[in-house]
């Protein structure tokens, strides 16, 4: 008869861990049959550890198999990556020919590109791994303003306008910021006055600062006139400064900040 008693007490024990979770009461039920089944004291003395083995097995084993299954069948895949390979196929379509006509570039990128929404970072990195691109970046620029899904903001015109400006093509910077629709701010002034400084041409940056509100809708303001200044004594303009506060001082009187900045200027100037 044992044989036949490990076979029931098997079968009760299943039959208790596969309703566990559904009957409150399934451990009582365990309690209530294993006395039967143990009515003889040998039995009972031989049984008790295969009960208690046999518990203990599956309870180890039950966070396991509540455990195994995952709530998603695959991770998604990183976005860096497919922003860094979207970067790179329109890089290769502005480097496939630098002389192409921008209209041509933009053709082009509609018909390949027409399902992608561009994100700020994403212009930034073309942009970047296109240094040799030249003017068919402007093909670039189109056909981001001719996308549904994307709207120019104040940083991503400035991409355009620093990228411009290492080339010192200003002209095209000139036409960027007008056909930008008014959405120039801070940072695509900072970046149009820092590339003129920089390529050595701080008449230029002084007249930037003069058209501003006609040409391109900027507000002239005393912080930009600061950003002129500090450009200007940074790069070995100190007179150039000292003349533009002067004849500004009406409009906008010189405070200290001002005045330490043309002082370090003409200490680099030497």
């Amino acid at each position: 008869m044992w044989p036949l008693q490990s076979l029931q007490l098997r079968r009760l024990l299943l039959r208790y861990l596969s309703s566990s979770f559904s009957s409150p009461s399934s451990s009582q039920t365990l309690q209530t049959h294993i006395p039967v089944l143990s009515q003889n004291p040998n039995h009972l003395r031989h049984s008790q550890p295969a009960i208690t083995t046999a518990t203990s097995s599956h309870f180890l084993c039950l966070p396991h198999f509540s455990l195994s299954k995952p709530f998603s069948s695959s991770a998604p895949p990183t976005q860096d990556a497919d922003q860094s390979e979207l970067a790179q196929s329109l890089s290769s379509e502005l480097l496939q020919d630098p002389s192409s006509d921008p209209l041509s570039v933009t053709q082009r990128l509609q018909l390949s590109f027409s399902h992608i929404t561009p994100t700020p970072s994403l212009v930034l990195s073309v942009l970047n791994q296109s240094p040799e691109a030249d003017r068919t970046v402007l093909g670039f620029n189109q056909w981001l303003i001719s996308n549904r899904n994307f709207e120019h903001t104040d940083e991503t015109l400035s991409y355009f306008v620093d990228y411009f400006g290492r080339r010192k093509d200003f002209k095209v910077t000139h036409d960027v910021i007008v056909s930008s629709g008014g959405v120039a701010g801070a940072k695509t002034f900072a970046s149009a006055i820092d590339r003129l400084v920089r390529a050595g041409r701080p008449a230029q940056a002084v007249s930037f600062f003069e058209k501003m509100e006609k040409d391109y809708g900027l507000k002239r303001e005393k912080d930009s006139l600061k950003l002129v200044i500090e450009k200007l004594c940074e790069n070995g303009f100190a007179g150039n400064a000292e003349k533009m506060v002067k004849g500004l001082a009406n409009e906008f009187f010189p405070d200290g900040y001002m005045c330490d900045l043309l002082i370090k200027g003409w200490c680099v100037d030497g």
